[in-house]
């Protein structure tokens, strides 16, 4: 969600500032880049503890199963 808001965002303040200095525009393009790295970096963090976790009961469950036998 944050990474459309980030590029709608960018968008607006592109259009909006249509005719200031090409510098200005510059800078609020690398803004919303950043914004996005941003995003994506902490997905993805998210998305690796996720695993991590899923890996870590599914081990926890394997070897409950197999003490059980």
């Amino acid at each position: 969600m944050s990474i459309i808001s980030g590029i709608i965002g960018g968008m607006i303040v592109l259009f909006a500032t249509k005719f200031t200095q090409k510098r200005a525009l510059a800078k609020q393009f690398f803004k919303m880049f950043y914004i996005v790295k941003d995003y994506c970096i902490s997905s993805g963090a998210e998305f690796i503890e996720r695993m991590k976790d899923l890996s870590a009961e599914s081990k926890a469950e394997y070897e409950k199963e197999n003490i059980e036998k």
